[in-house]
Order: structure tokens, then C-alpha cells, then sequence
């Protein structure tokens, strides 16, 4: 992960029992990083679908190219569904409600950025990033991160695909 201006600091999450902290960069103050695809507008709180329009009822398959990705955003709609809405939320939000149910702390995982996937054993891909944008101290969804949810909960694959069609298209491996 890149990161450098320190605006806010947050917990991105563990791996092996070892807590990892870092900030990330106030969109509001630069333009979007390389690292970063802009995935067009946020989503206003009343923005439709609304979260209680998004089925919770399994994985949001093929969403967001990335398993560990969806998981963190099927996280992130069911705060959503708590609210009621797509406000902007804070990392102290979203590690409060993860962590009564989890205690390795939440992790992005490529919704800011853009991070390495992997495939089969020795196959990486780059994917994600752009889905939630910090700004203003605040974490922001994208109108693109809600319908990629609601497309990929709702049985609308082909939408989806032909929507986003790099949910579809074969990865690039290096």
C-alpha cells in the first residue's frame, strides 16, 4: 500500500497476529493517486439502491475481481444497512462494528487501493482501489462501489458485466 501525507491514522488490519497501522492521504487535498482509479462519483447518503436493497445473503461474487475485496465490502454494506443509508463513515465505525464480531481489526483490502491479487499458485494480478474514497476525515462510498453490490447480491451478473466489463474480461498476470 502507498501512503504518504498523513491526514488520518487507522488500523488496516492484521496478518499472523502482527496489527499493521498507516494513514491514509485526504483525497480532498490532492488529486487521486496512481494508485488510485477514479471510479467516478460518490454516492450521496440517499443514493439508490439503498443498503437495505442489497441482498446480505452471501458473497458478492465477481464484484470487485477479488475475494478478499468483496468480503471487506459485504462488510462494509452490512454498516451501511446499519446506518440506513450510504453516509460517510469513520475507521473508528467500521473497527467498532467488525470487531464485535471479528478481533483482527478491518482490513480495505484494494477498496482504497489499488493492491496485488492472486490467482493460482505464482500468478498475481493488480486489481481494485477507488471504491471508497477518504476525504475529509471521512470515508466515502462510490455510486460505482453500491451498484457493483447491488448488481453482483441481486442475480444481475450479465449487468454487472456489461456495466463494468473488467469484471468479466481475464486478468493480466505478472
Amino acid at each position: 500500500m502507498i501512503v504518504t501525507v498523513v491526514k488520518q491514522a487507522g488500523t488496516l488490519g492484521s496478518a499472523r497476529g502482527i496489527r499493521f497501522t498507516a494513514a491514509i492521504e485526504d483525497a480532498s487535498t490532492r488529486p487521486l493517486h496512481p494508485n488510485v482509479p477514479d471510479r467516478g462519483p460518490l454516492a450521496p447518503s440517499g443514493f439508490s439502491p439503498k443498503p437495505s436493497e442489497i441482498k446480505m445473503d452471501g458473497h458478492f461474487w465477481n464484484a470487485f475481481e477479488n475475494n478478499e475485496t468483496e468480503i471487506s465490502a459485504w462488510w462494509l454494506v452490512e454498516l451501511a444497512r446499519k446506518h440506513g443509508d450510504w453516509r460517510p463513515f469513520t475507521r473508528e465505525e467500521i473497527e467498532q462494528f467488525y470487531g464485535q464480531k471479528h478481533k483482527d481489526g478491518f482490513t480495505f483490502n484494494r477498496l482504497i487501493e489499488r493492491g496485488v491479487g492472486y490467482g493460482m499458485p505464482g500468478q498475481r494480478y493488480l486489481t481494485g482501489g477507488g471504491w471508497i474514497v477518504p476525504r475529509d476525515g471521512l470515508l466515502h462510498f462510490t455510486e460505482e462501489f453500491v451498484m457493483r453490490c447491488y448488481l453482483s447480491s441481486n442475480d444481475k451478473k450479465e449487468e454487472l458485466n456489461s456495466r463494468f466489463p473488467e469484471s468479466a474480461e481475464p486478468r493480466e498476470y505478472f
